[in-house]
């Protein structure tokens, strides 16, 4: 079983930094960046559906935090080992992220989206100040929301890493005693 859990372990951080990974340097770019799309799905409708699978993108990082979260508690409780809090902090961290990316950035973006290419999409009533100032608003908030996420790649590493190499702890200390250790 507890080889069960370890595997289950390196399973979902392995999961969550790969789809990460693929996502950022894979799928998205190539909505911008290769010919035959950029011919079908001009700007700004690359742009559209970029935006439909970043959507996506969260749920899996939102499924993926639960599931790392609830198999952190799960091998906590179960072998009574003392549990790491710096994976602790790495899941939470990410899901945090991705949380705020996801219902507060991914918004914003998709609102100054709308308003940059508004005679695309048919939006009228848009003042002359708003049609400026959004592209660089646009720019702002997508640098912003780039570099979280390669925050959260180099967390996604640092958290595949811990579950990789897992600190030994003291196994089944006795029924309720959870331990959550004091260093990193």
């Amino acid at each position: 079983m507890l080889a069960a859990i370890k595997f289950a372990g390196v399973f979902i951080a392995a999961l969550w930094l790969g789809g990460s990974i693929f996502f950022t340097f894979v799928a998205a770019p190539a909505f911008f960046s290769d010919p035959d799309i950029t011919r079908l799905l001009p700007a700004p409708y690359n742009g559209e559906i970029a935006q439909e699978m970043l959507k996506r993108f969260y749920v899996f990082h939102y499924v993926c935090g639960v599931l790392a979260i609830l198999h952190l508690g799960f091998d906590w409780i179960y072998t009574g080992k003392t549990m790491q809090k710096l994976n602790l902090w790495l899941v939470l961290g990410v899901f945090g992220m991705a949380l705020v990316a996801g219902k507060w950035m991914h918004p914003k973006l998709y609102e100054q989206h709308k308003i940059k290419y508004s005679e695309q999409y048919g939006v009228k009533n848009i003042s002359p100040e708003l049609k400026e100032a959004a592209p660089r608003s646009f720019s702002t908030w997508h640098g912003i929301s780039q570099s979280a996420n390669l925050l959260m790649l180099l967390a996604l590493c640092g958290y595949l890493w811990q579950m990789m190499h897992p600190k030994e702890g003291p196994k089944y200390l006795g029924s309720g005693k959870f331990n959550i250790d004091k260093g990193y």
